[in-house]
């Protein structure tokens, strides 16, 4: 078994990294290099302590990641950066680490702030549909059927579907005569 204290980093967008026995992270794993094609395979057991720095598109189109071969311990901080517009994800969810043995709920947490209006809400967690993997979860903001959300919502829209949401918008008339 071996422990791993100093940083990992991933400095050149091509890196990637396997590690064939127990990884114990009580540092800094750092995946942010500018790229969202980073890998680090672990084909043994994980254990946690430290922190991870990862990124991904907004779109859901690349993310870095996180193979766990075995089983995980402890908690590491997931610290993830996104860029691009926001889009739907496929499923509602972005993997962005994945293990094969025994993992718990508190395995893997964020520290990242997530916004807290918009039509898509965003955070860190596990996948609903897959117990073994983690990272990003979507939703629709419930919220922001309010009208003072409007002008947010249809930027978000706009952007959610590639287009141009303008032609859907109309002009609202009273009596025939246009109302701001």
């Amino acid at each position: 078994s071996a422990a791993y204290l100093a940083v990992l980093n991933f400095a050149d967008p091509e890196d990637s990294g396997v590690l064939p026995s127990t990884f114990t992270n009580t540092g800094l794993v750092n995946m942010a290099n500018g790229s969202t094609d980073s890998l680090l395979a672990i084909e043994g057991d994980y254990v946690g302590g430290g922190a991870i720095n990862m990124e991904y598109l907004n779109d859901g189109s690349a993310a870095d990641q996180v193979e766990i071969g075995g089983d995980v311990s402890g908690t590491t901080t997931v610290r993830v950066t996104g860029t691009g517009a926001v889009k739907l994800f496929d499923d509602n969810f972005l993997s962005l680490i994945s293990v094969e043995g025994d993992v718990a709920d508190d395995s893997f947490v964020s520290d990242a702030i997530f916004p807290t209006t918009g039509l898509v809400l965003m955070n860190f967690g596990r996948n609903p549909n897959d117990e073994q993997q983690f990272g990003l979860v979507q939703s629709l903001n419930a919220a922001s059927r309010a009208m003072g959300h409007i002008v947010h919502i249809t930027e978000t829209a706009s952007a959610v579907l590639d287009e141009s949401i303008s032609p859907y918008v109309t002009q609202k008339k009273v009596d025939g005569k246009a109302v701001q």
